[in-house]
């Protein structure tokens, strides 16, 4: 009896010892940027290396517990989180980090490698991202890769074929699954809700691979990752949902939306063409004591709707809003410097005035009446008194931004009127008081309306978006034109435009330049 109680005991502890085990993060990984790194485990106490979160952080370890298909840990008092997902073969994880006197978080989705041959070439059997590429076999470490042979079996590693063979070193034919999923493409993506309301579209770009999709945007890179239940059709992501890739820098409420962890759960229609899903999440507090900004729990809880089609060829190519400020897409992932398409005109182009006054700085001014406007629903205007933004870019004719700035007026003091306007009294550096303002009106055709007035002072504390410092003040003319001005509210929102060409300007010398809109 006692040495069957005996031979009980060390089969009980073999099977605890070999499930305490069954999870080993251990080994060589490789982030969504690309960069390689190894995870240490020793029991259930997991480091991973900061630069695998950012190169920016070249040195240093976080420590993390692993309990199930959870990591929790601290980073310099911060809670650490992460998942892990697809047998142990992926790492979702949310660190909260201070930058300054912002908070943001940074994001890391990362891979477990398949192979290991020491270099980042592609074609070689293990590519740049360490994975064993169709038709080959890799071993041992540094990998050794061999192709297989005509008729080998192989995979494609889509959810939605099987029996797939190695042909030429190409892996083909197989069967196709039925009444299978496969959501790689290009898909348009609408977010709506919040507090305060916004509506975002934008781009993603799905990858489906052994079972884990990858939301990932086109031209800002960032990404989102969950899974894909073939049998019920839901859809599980989490990350930054609704916003780039990390780190980040807020300047207003909004562009905090996304930056604590986010969670969305959907259903995919059976011919894989739509989806639609609610989500919720948080927005990183930002508490300043003794002068130094500490970043608070994920606190104003908001929840969120998506709806999305999958893209068919020529549609969907780029969204203006994927691109930085003040930048469009040429092409797909590509941005560069210019006016954004789609904007909204005036319908009555010659009640819409432009004057730009540069020479004097102490008289520096910018005012822009933008009238009978097309029409213009209030779902885009966000709200003003609540964190919503007015970014401003003016361009010449050979799309070179002369200027850009961006106005928040929330939380800086600013008087606010309906949501759509907002004022401050500003001191010139001459001594003058001064009184700007920025109203926003929608409505039907020829009854919304954009007007801004600003001045030196005012000019001032327009913050450029890009790098968080004063925008790049006043150009000085003469200009190429045509010139073109676009205010765009973030998250998504209108974009207004005024064009001024050689027939409309009436003044465009000495550093000053006044004309009305063309048609």
């Amino acid at each position: 009896m006692n040495r069957l109680r005996l031979l009980v005991t060390v089969v009980c502890l073999a099977a605890f010892r070999s499930q305490a085990s069954a999870t080993d993060l251990s080994g060589h990984w490789v982030n969504d940027r690309g960069t390689l790194f190894e995870i240490s485990q020793t029991g259930d106490a997991v480091s991973i290396p900061m630069p695998a979160f950012n190169s920016a952080f070249p040195y240093g370890t976080l420590d993390s517990t692993l309990s199930g298909s959870t990591l929790a840990g601290q980073y310099g008092g911060l809670p650490f989180r992460a998942r892990v997902l697809a047998g142990d073969g992926v790492i979702d994880a949310n660190l909260p980090l201070i930058f300054g006197f912002n908070a943001g978080n940074i994001r890391l989705v990362a891979t477990r490698c398949e192979c290991f041959d020491g270099n980042t070439t592609n074609s070689d059997g293990c590519d740049a991202r360490c994975r064993v590429e169709p038709c080959f076999s890799c071993e041992g470490e540094p990998s050794i890769c061999t192709p297989l042979g005509d008729g080998a079996a192989c995979s494609d590693h889509h959810d939605c074929t099987s029996g797939e063979t190695c042909s030429s070193g190409v892996c083909s034919g197989g069967t196709t699954v039925p009444s299978c999923i496969d959501m790689t493409g290009r898909w348009k993506v609408e977010t709506s809700g919040g507090n305060p309301g916004f509506l975002l579209e934008d781009l993603r770009d799905v990858e489906q691979r052994d079972g884990i999709v990858r939301f990932s945007r086109p031209t800002t890179g960032g990404a989102e990752v969950g899974t894909l239940d073939q049998a019920t059709r839901s859809l599980e992501l989490s990350g930054a949902v609704l916003y780039g890739d990390a780190p980040y820098f807020y300047s207003s409420l909004n562009e905090a939306i996304g930056s604590c962890d986010v969670s969305l759960a959907g259903t995919v229609s059976a011919d894989g063409q739509t989806f639609s899903g609610s989500g919720s999440g948080g927005n990183t507090t930002i508490q300043v004591i003794l002068h130094q900004a500490f970043p608070g729990l994920c606190g104003g809880d908001f929840a969120f709707s998506q709806t999305a089609h999958r893209c068919a060829d020529g549609e969907c190519l780029v969204v203006p809003d994927e691109c930085p400020p003040c930048q469009t897409g040429n092409a797909p992932n590509r941005c560069v410097p210019g006016p954004r398409p789609g904007c909204l005109h005036s319908l009555d182009p010659a009640r819409s005035k432009l004057q730009i006054l540069a020479a004097d700085p102490d008289k520096q001014r910018l005012t822009w009446q933008w009238t009978d406007g097309a029409a213009v629903p209030s779902r885009m205007l966000g709200d003003l008194s609540l964190g919503s933004g007015l970014q401003v870019c003016i361009f010449d004719a050979n799309s070179n931004v002369l200027f850009r700035a961006y106005w928040n007026p929330y939380d800086r003091g600013w008087d606010t009127r309906d949501g759509v306007s907002f004022s401050q009294t500003v001191f010139t550096p001459g001594g003058q008081l001064k009184k700007e303002r920025v109203s926003i009106e929608p409505g039907a055709d020829k009854q919304s309306e954009l007007k801004i007035s600003a001045y030196n002072g005012g000019l001032g504390s327009g913050i450029d978006p890009e790098y968080g410092i004063p925008g790049s003040g006043l150009p000085l003319s003469p200009f190429d034109l045509p010139l073109r001005i676009q205010a765009t509210i973030d998250r998504g929102g209108a974009c207004f435009e005024s064009k001024v060409d050689s027939t409309t300007v009436r003044k465009n010398a000495d550093g000053s330049f006044k004309g009305k809109a063309a048609e």
